[in-house]
């Protein structure tokens, strides 16, 4: 029997919190009732994926780790992505992730008929500069006539994107704003903020007070919390420091071929602060491959370095 610790305050827009409450096999209940929230449908049945791995062929065989999915009983698939942490291109990397995923829902040879429905839901601790002009913290985006706006050409590609920095200025109420202030649950005190006479927000709670307890989920938490400030800092030192060379942003490397060099050098920095390789694609965009062979390289540095200072 795991022996239980003294509670801690849990993030739920912590990525790594919120995956385990909806994204854990054998939590459908939660997840069901939250999409039925989020996407105003009534979901007969949920199944959550194990592997939640997506595979990038057009970026070098890169791979992806999706925060969510799942498949619903009328065969859409659903991504949700917990993003807390600002990045550069997060309308683009969540447009290309529903492509790719929309991709795989075709087999190899089936014809078009059988592509499946999906829809992504892009959750951000942060303001997108996409959204600036829009008051509203819950958008949905379709592929639609630029003049004709109320005909969409397809509807099965569905983008959804919510800001919870901008759902403090509304005065919305109901069963999708009750989820919402369960997302935004920094403190075990917030709580006291959510309505929890719906039963699958309660099982929520349930869930995030049980994880609160949880000894490798705390050690799970802190690390990932560290994580985050460390690429928070290190983001913001590499954009102060290309403001001051005169470059618009710090992290735009590899539009132009010479900024592969940079690209690296972050790398090897992050590298350096353990954080996984996984990350470090999303940061730098570098391939796998290109990661590692730099990761060999400066372990075969350091040991040199050893063998020099020992003679």
């Amino acid at each position: 029997m795991v022996q239980k610790r003294k509670p801690i305050d849990l993030k739920v827009s912590n990525d790594i919190v919120f995956q385990r409450i909806f994204g854990k096999v054998g939590n459908e209940e939660i997840t069901q009732g939250f999409l039925e929230a989020i996407l105003k449908i009534k979901i007969k049945k949920i199944t959550l994926d194990k592997n939640k791995r997506m595979q990038l062929d057009k970026l070098d065989s890169k791979t992806a780790r999706l925060d969510v999915k799942a498949e619903l009983d009328d065969n859409t698939i659903v991504h949700i992505e917990m993003q807390s942490t600002e990045y550069d291109f997060m309308e683009k990397r969540t447009v290309f992730y529903n492509d790719e995923l929309y991709l795989e829902t075709l087999s190899k040879g089936r014809d078009y008929n059988n592509l499946k429905k999906v829809i992504t839901i892009l959750i951000t601790g942060y303001n997108l500069d996409i959204t600036k002009n829009i008051p509203k913290y819950h958008t949905i985006w379709n592929y639609r006539e630029k003049d004709y706006p109320s005909e969409i050409l397809t509807e099965d590609k569905e983008i959804h994107i919510i800001e919870l920095e901008k759902f403090d200025n509304t005065k919305e109420t109901g069963n999708e704003a009750n989820w919402i202030k369960f997302i935004k649950v920094k403190e075990m005190k917030d709580m006291n903020k959510v309505e929890l006479m719906d039963e699958k927000i309660r099982k929520a709670a349930e869930e995030l007070e049980y994880l609160a307890s949880d000894p490798a989920m705390q050690e799970e938490y802190k690390a990932r919390q560290k994580e985050l400030r460390d690429t928070v800092s290190f983001l913001s030192y590499q954009k102060r420091k290309g403001l001051k060379e005169g470059r618009e942003q710090g992290l735009k490397e590899g539009k132009k071929e010479g900024k592969k060099e940079e690209k690296q050098e972050i790398a090897k920095k992050l590298l350096k602060m353990k954080m996984p390789i996984d990350k470090i694609i999303e940061i730098t965009e570098l391939s796998e491959k290109e990661i590692k062979d730099l990761s060999h390289k400066e372990d075969k540095g350091d040991k040199n370095e050893q063998t020099r200072i020992i003679k």
